[in-house]
């Protein structure tokens, strides 16, 4: 568990992304409720123990109907994996939690365009 790891080793730092959205055309709702669920309970966990861990967000991949957004995905066909545009916004978010953790200037962490 989290915790363990953390307790194991004091001054460890976890990031814990966020799972991201599926494509639409393959998912139900049942999943996307399974994963704001999931979500919802890593993000109180991290609030929980925030000296040693950050949770980063996921949810600029979300459409409004909860699956990741066209243009993320690698394509029609394909759930689950990210567009190299995708990977790009997914570094983008993971190197602003580490410049935020470590007090350094963040910018502002890109967003996906609209679609």
């Amino acid at each position: 568990s989290v915790q363990s790891v953390t307790m194991e080793n004091p001054g460890l730092h976890l990031f814990l992304l966020g799972v991201l959205p599926v494509h639409g055309a393959f998912t139900d709702q049942a999943i996307h409720t399974s994963i704001d669920m999931y979500n919802f309970h890593l993000k109180n966990m991290c609030s929980h123990l925030h000296t040693c861990t950050t949770y980063v967000d996921t949810n600029v991949f979300r459409l409004a109907d909860r699956s990741l957004k066209p243009h993320l995905a690698s394509g029609p066909n394909d759930p689950l994996h990210l567009s190299e545009q995708g990977v790009r916004l997914l570094a983008s978010r993971v190197k602003y939690a580490l410049r935020s953790r470590h007090g350094l200037p963040t910018g502002q962490p890109r967003r996906a365009p609209s679609g």
